[in-house]
């Protein structure tokens, strides 16, 4: 899995052919810092989901294997937790967006993501 660089969550394997690569059925994710979990975190999501930056192409509603690592609790020795999951595309960020916002997916968890959904609050809950 791909480290997360300067404040972004990133896929792994790293987008190559931006627009021409068919988007893989499995996305791997890696968040490392606390706060950029915070700003990838979609709680307005019925079941929470995260948002992806990256150049691959995906339709929506499509529906993805994905695996998480999350970061450890700030400030412990704990280690980095990993989720699988299925998720389904909710919308999908262009290039050119308004607001600076990168081009990605915004992903929402299935019905499978309560486990994820609970790590995320509970990591993001220490923060504060």
């Amino acid at each position: 899995m791909s480290p997360v660089n300067q404040g972004t969550c990133s896929l792994s394997p790293p987008d190559n052919n931006q627009n021409t690569q068919v988007s893989p059925l499995l996305i791997s994710v890696s968040i490392r810092d606390p706060r950029v979990l915070q700003r990838c975190f979609l709680p307005f999501l019925k079941r929470g989901g995260l948002f992806v930056p990256g150049a691959r192409r995906y339709a929506l509603r499509q529906r993805l294997f994905l695996l998480v690592t999350l970061p450890a609790l700030p400030g412990t020795a704990g280690q980095r937790t990993t989720h699988a999951l299925n998720a389904t595309v909710a919308w999908l960020t262009p290039a050119q967006a308004q607001g600076g916002n990168g081009m990605g997916v915004g992903l929402h968890f299935d019905a499978d993501g309560s486990d994820i959904r609970r790590s995320i609050e509970s990591l993001l809950t220490a923060l504060l």
